[in-house]
């Protein structure tokens, strides 16, 4: 609530299976129901389903990088994680 943010839902996907029909209608319908705005995933989900779902709606996705992946360990590395989390985060909102 501080932040005026609202989770409305979260999907869990197979990577080894594409979504069905009825799955992907489901998703596009609470997107659509809620008014949802923006789509956060993480780096490496299934981009058939991201891609879907801007095509049946009009969100927009943002790649979000919580474990750092690419980025060189050092003392400064959760600052970096944090500090990219809020902007991606922020430009997704903002779009």
């Amino acid at each position: 609530d501080e932040f005026e943010l609202n989770d409305i839902a979260t999907v869990q996907h197979n990577p080894e299976s594409q979504p069905g029909i009825k799955h992907l209608s489901h998703i596009t319908k609470t997107i659509r129901q809620h008014d949802i705005r923006c789509l956060f995933y993480n780096e490496g989900e299934n981009s058939r389903l991201i891609s879907a779902l801007q095509e049946q709606t009009s969100v927009t996705a943002q790649t979000l990088n919580p474990a750092g992946i690419g980025l060189n360990e050092s003392e400064e590395t959760w600052f970096t994680i944090m500090e990219s989390l809020a902007s991606d985060i922020s430009t997704c909102l903002n779009n």
